[in-house]
This record gives C-alpha cells, sequence and structure tokens, in this order.
C-alpha cells in the first residue's frame, strides 16, 4: 500500500509528496501497522499503512491502554497474594497458640522472658 500521491511530505518542507518520499527515496516513515483494535476508536483489526509520524497517538494510545491493564493485573495479584499470606499467618498463628496450649496443659509450659528494664 502507497501513500497518497498528492499529500506532501512535512519532513520534507512540503516540497515532495509522501509518495514520492517513499517510492523514490526509501522513506523509513512509512510503516503497516497491525493492532487487535484501535486504542481510541474501538475498531477492530487495524490492518493500515501511515507515516510514522502520523500513528504516533495511536502507538502512545495503545501503550497507555496496555499499562491500565498491566497495572490491573499487578493490582489484583497483590490482592490475592496478601489475602494468602493473611490466611496463612493466621493458620500459623493458630498452630503456634495450640502448641502453647498444649505445652500448658502438659505442665511444660515455658515462662515468657521478661523485657530487661520492667
Amino acid at each position: 500500500m502507497l501513500p497518497d500521491k498528492t499529500t506532501k511530505c512535512h519532513r520534507t518542507g512540503f516540497e515532495k509528496t509522501c509518495f514520492e518520499c517513499v517510492t523514490q527515496h526509501g522513506c523509513r516513515l512509512w510503516k503497516h501497522l497491525v493492532m487487535e483494535f484501535d486504542p481510541k476508536s474501538g475498531k477492530p483489526n487495524i490492518d493500515i499503512y501511515d507515516c510514522m509520524d502520523s500513528l504516533f497517538e495511536t502507538y502512545q494510545a495503545d501503550i497507555i491502554r496496555r499499562q491500565v491493564q498491566t497495572t490491573a493485573s499487578v493490582d489484583e495479584f497483590r490482592k490475592e497474594a496478601h489475602a494468602a499470606n493473611d490466611q496463612h499467618m493466621a493458620g500459623a498463628i493458630a498452630r503456634i497458640n495450640r502448641d502453647i496450649r498444649e505445652m500448658g496443659v502438659l505442665g511444660n509450659a515455658i515462662e515468657p522472658q521478661k523485657l530487661i528494664g520492667n
């Protein structure tokens, strides 16, 4: 896919057309973009050719969308890890308390250490 033959290239001071820059000079800014959907409009299946300078906002919007998704995933993982840690900690404390009670029942209670200065 080639650019419109009438559109002037801003990088050449609008002296040459984008078509001329792509076909005769191998413009490195003319790129093929394929995305699942347009992050700005939500349209599915983007498959276009355009200048990278024109696509900057599209890429930027897609990056922001992906950052938001990543942040949400990390936050959800943090919540799950925190809940799991709380459950394991509660179980460990319950086992420690049970062991201490069992030691007291057997008459092998251990006196807690007294803090220095009390």
